[in-house]
C-alpha cells in the first residue's frame, strides 16, 4: 500500500474511533456506538484488542457515558418523587435511608457436619484459652499425643 493512502486510510479510523468514543460518552451501550457511528462490533473489538490507547479511551467514555445516564436517571427519579409516584418514592427511600432498607432475619440452627481433628480441638483450646487469659503455665506445654509444639500454640506466630 502506498504511503498516501496509508494516511488516508489512518486518518479515516482515527476519525471514525473519535466519532465511536463520541457517541459512547453520552450512550454507553457499544452496540448502540457501533450503529450510530457506521463501526462493526468486530472492528470495535478488534481496535479495543490492537490500541491499548483506544481500549483505556473507552473505559473512560463509558465511565462519562455511565454518569450522564445516572444523573439523567436520578433526575426522572426526582421528577418521579415530585409528583407523588409512590415507587420513586420507595425505591429512594430504600436506597438512601437505613430505616427503609429491607432486612432479612434468618433465626435457626447449625450444624457442624465435620468435626475437628483432635490436634485441631487442642489447638482451638489453647487459642482460647489464651485469649481468656485463663491459661495456666501446665496447660501451655500439655500435648496428649506426644507431638511437637505448634508455634500457635507458644505465641510466636506473626499474627
Amino acid at each position: 500500500m502506498r504511503e498516501k493512502q496509508r494516511q488516508t486510510l489512518n486518518a479515516r479510523i482515527a476519525k471514525d474511533k473519535k466519532s465511536f468514543l463520541e457517541i459512547l460518552e453520552k450512550n454507553p451501550v457499544t452496540s448502540i456506538a457501533c450503529e450510530r457511528s457506521g463501526v462493526s462490533k468486530a472492528t470495535y473489538h478488534r481496535w479495543k484488542a490492537e490500541d491499548k490507547e483506544f481500549a483505556e479511551k473507552v473505559n473512560e467514555a463509558m465511565t462519562e457515558g455511565k454518569g450522564l445516564v445516572n444523573d439523567i436517571a436520578k433526575a426522572q427519579l426526582i421528577s418521579l418523587i415530585k409528583e407523588k409516584n409512590f415507587q420513586g418514592i420507595k425505591f429512594w427511600l430504600q436506597s438512601n435511608d437505613p430505616d427503609f432498607r429491607p432486612t432479612i432475619e434468618v433465626d435457626g440452627e447449625v450444624t457442624v457436619e465435620k468435626k475437628l481433628s483432635s490436634e485441631d480441638e487442642e489447638m482451638l483450646r489453647v487459642s482460647l484459652a489464651k485469649v481468656a487469659g485463663m491459661l495456666s503455665p501446665e496447660t501451655k506445654n500439655h500435648h496428649d499425643d506426644g507431638h511437637e509444639q505448634h508455634s500457635s500454640d507458644t505465641g510466636t506466630h506473626g499474627v
